[in-house]
């Protein structure tokens, strides 16, 4: 798939929830602008530290939530609640990685922060998982594919652009837009346990950012189709790190390739 097949699919999974996920930016947009106003007295930048993590980790369940159909509330904010010492600890260590490899002229620590930009998906989808344990699997996630989705972020430039012109108030709709974007993304490495459902097609919002024609039907987007998860109590997937993938980019194409290998070949 394509940037703007991901921002499409993003778009439409977000139809019907728009006020939840701003209500949700809004949120998270106090408490980190509170713990800001608290730096006069010496504890608000470590607050902001240490509630950062967890608040992203919230906002990644709420995007998947979204992308997979399922229940979107805004206390999805405050997920990390039951694992609050794991997520952050993943937080922590990531921060610290990418701030070494920065120090290798920036490029480096942005690589990597593409490398483990798969965590906290990962980490919810498998709560068992260590931190460590998730910040490898989104190393192997993401081999071969931090370019694709550097292009995805990318292709959210004009709507940066155009959010200055409203003095930064378009960002409450630009960032989950651009979480959910990357929720689809995350979804497509993975082989999900899912099922496909019929969604009436014909009146789907589509990106008023992108004025391009639609592709062939054969894109299963054009058919309607989504894919939504049957709620279990088991793990969304669970990682396995000895799974090899591949990836392939080609020309306008930005397409994770899932196909791996089983371990009975």
């Amino acid at each position: 798939m394509r940037a703007k097949d991901y921002r499409q699919r993003a778009w439409n999974s977000l139809r019907g929830k728009w006020s939840t996920v701003v209500i949700t930016f809004l949120v998270y947009g106090a408490i980190i602008g509170i713990c800001g106003a608290l730096s006069t007295i010496g504890v608000g930048a470590v607050l902001a530290f240490v509630l950062e993590g967890p608040l992203q980790y919230g906002l990644s369940v709420q995007s998947l939530a979204v992308v997979r159909g399922e229940p979107v509330l805004e206390k999805d904010i405050f997920a990390a609640k039951d694992g609050f010492g794991d997520i952050f600890i993943a937080y922590l260590i990531n921060s610290i990685l990418i701030v070494l490899w920065s120090l290798l002229f920036i490029i480096p620590g942005i690589i990597q922060a593409y490398a483990y930009s798969m965590t906290f998906y990962i980490m919810r989808d498998d709560p068992k998982l260590k931190p460590d344990a998730a910040r490898r699997e989104s190393e192997r996630l993401m081999e071969g594919n931090k370019w694709a989705l550097f292009c995805l972020h990318l292709s959210f430039f004009g709507w940066i652009l155009l959010s200055m012109f409203t003095l930064g108030i378009l960002m409450l709709w630009i960032t989950p837009y651009m979480k959910c974007a990357t929720a689809e993304f995350y979804d497509a490495l993975i082989p999900p346990r899912a099922k496909v459902e019929h969604v009436p097609s014909g009146d789907d919002a589509a990106d008023p950012f992108d004025h391009s024609e639609p592709d062939s039907a054969t894109d299963p987007f054009d058919h309607g189709e989504r894919q939504t998860t049957e709620k279990t109590d088991e793990p969304f997937y669970v990682f396995e790190e000895e799974i090899p993938r591949e990836t392939i980019v080609t020309g306008d194409s930005i397409s994770p390739n899932k196909n791996r290998k089983s371990e009975d070949e």
